[in-house]
């Protein structure tokens, strides 16, 4: 199956800086001229709330606060939030004319104030609008289907094109420019968490990553100034020489059809991505005796998890930078409240901004960090996310099952073992686990990300960048 690789393969990083876009140079972020890094958050629901009587000053009173510096403030420089809603498209190339003035308004307040949008185009998962949706459009219906037949069906990727292309190029009555015009807008996120459950065959990966491909090449041609990302969570397919897949947060996530690394090796993705949560962690053999006696199934707790998570930022943000020779944005993390306490939320806030205040001091490729989920009075806090968040029919429940149970047997995270707890018991965590707020803590980061900014010298455009790395995985 051959992909649409008509247009250029990167970003016209020239044309972009000249316009004020952000853009890429090698592993590196750049905007006006100077390293760009920053603390991000995602907010959803946006277009919800305009909708509302009362929403629209919700709104305001959010991305006030987002803005500003100091005290109590956060002091965001990009939000990720949906493009899409339940009637975004309502039917075929049909949009609600209240979600789109919700949308322009969203862009417009947004830019006013200096932040910048990442804005995502589709959803894996049923909420608002997903794959099913797209299908049944296209092909009348989805019943008997599931989420390959999304991927290779040539009327649904005809829909989702023409889906992509009408939400780029509608030019936005408030800012007087399309969104593929304007330098507000920090980048595109083509489908959330693309997975293909239980999709391990070579031609069901082979099926999933020409999807990723073909719409990447055709929102390149389409804007060939923004920057592009999967929004991708970051597992590994198994992998037998690099068994990087024993880096997973369980043995089921290898079977959830995101090969991480091939993926990111699309040329016109300009970014790679991971989402990061406590509850993709499953159950974990551990040897029961000192030889080996495998397995002894165990939970991560805190301690395992802060560590594992460390280590997992780290992991991806060395392929990303001497691999791939691209960014690495953390487009969502956090910790569920209902899991995990508030003090451990500042310790897991405070390890994460640490890493990215260390990649900005040293050029390192982890360019952005963006928490999950920013809320503000009446936006609650168990935000459907992870109720959603379920396997179902179409989304190949039973294959990915049965495929997790296979993996089980051969699964084992050996160094997840054999990590030195260097966090819970560091003193600048334990001081943050003792006092002081998550918003404290934010504040903090996108202070000091503010000041190395400033300081750093104004660089000359970058050059295009080198030519890409072709997938070394051969993992099919």
């Amino acid at each position: 199956m051959a992909a649409n690789t008509s247009g250029s393969h990167t970003q016209d990083a020239a044309a972009a800086a000249a316009r004020g876009f952000v853009v890429r140079n090698g592993s590196r972020l750049f905007h006006n001229g100077k390293p760009f890094y920053y603390v991000g958050a995602n907010a959803y629901w946006f277009i919800d709330f305009y909708t509302l009587s009362w929403g629209r000053e919700q709104i305001d009173e959010f991305l006030d606060a987002a803005q500003a510096l100091g005290l109590q403030a956060l002091g965001l420089q990009v939000i990720r939030t949906w493009m899409f809603n339940d009637a975004l498209p309502k039917a075929a190339a049909t949009y609600d004319a209240r979600q789109l003035a919700g949308l322009d308004y969203i862009m417009w307040s947004c830019k006013t104030r200096g932040i910048m949008l990442l804005l995502t185009l589709g959803n894996l998962w049923n909420a608002y609008k997903g794959p099913e949706d797209f299908l049944a459009m296209a092909t009348g219906t989805a019943e008997g289907k599931d989420i390959l037949d999304f991927y290779r069906d040539p009327a649904t990727r005809s829909l989702f094109k023409l889906h992509i292309w009408g939400l780029i190029s509608r030019v936005n009555p408030l800012t007087g420019l399309a969104p593929k015009d304007d330098p507000n807008i920090f980048g595109w996120s083509l489908l959330n968490e693309p997975r293909c459950p239980g999709c391990n065959e070579p031609y069901q990966q082979a099926i999933h990553q020409d999807w990723l491909s073909d719409m990447a090449s055709f929102l390149r041609a389409a804007d060939p100034l923004h920057l592009i990302g999967a929004a991708t969570e970051g597992f590994f397919v198994e992998d037998r020489r690099t068994l990087l897949h024993w880096h997973n947060p369980g043995p089921g996530a290898q079977c959830d059809g995101e090969d991480w690394f091939s993926i990111s090796t699309i040329p016109q993705l300009d970014y790679t991505s991971i989402h990061v949560y406590e509850r993709h962690m499953e159950l974990l053999p551990k040897p029961s005796g000192s030889q080996g006696d495998w397995p002894n199934w165990i939970h991560c707790g805190w301690s395992c998890y802060v560590n594992w998570f460390k280590n997992y930022v780290q992991l991806h943000t060395y392929l990303s930078e001497t691999v791939l020779n691209k960014p690495m944005i953390i487009e969502e993390f956090g910790l569920t409240w209902f899991k995990k306490t508030l003090d451990q939320q500042r310790v897991l806030f405070k390890v994460t901004f640490d890493m990215l205040e260390e990649s900005a001091q040293s050029g390192g490729a982890l360019a952005g960090a963006m928490f999950w989920n920013a809320a503000h009075n009446n936006t609650i806090d168990s935000d459907g996310y992870n109720l959603v968040d379920q396997l179902d029919p179409f989304r190949r429940a039973g294959w990915r099952e049965a495929c997790a149970v296979e993996a089980a047997k051969t699964w084992r995270p050996y160094r997840l073992f054999n990590l030195t707890d260097n966090i819970t018991t560091a003193p600048q965590y334990v001081k943050v686990l003792e006092s002081g707020d998550v918003v404290g803590v934010i504040s903090d980061a996108t202070a000091k990300l503010n000041r190395l900014r400033q300081q750093s010298p104004a660089a000359q455009p970058p050059p295009p960048p080198p030519p890409e790395v072709v997938s070394q995985s051969g993992r099919k």
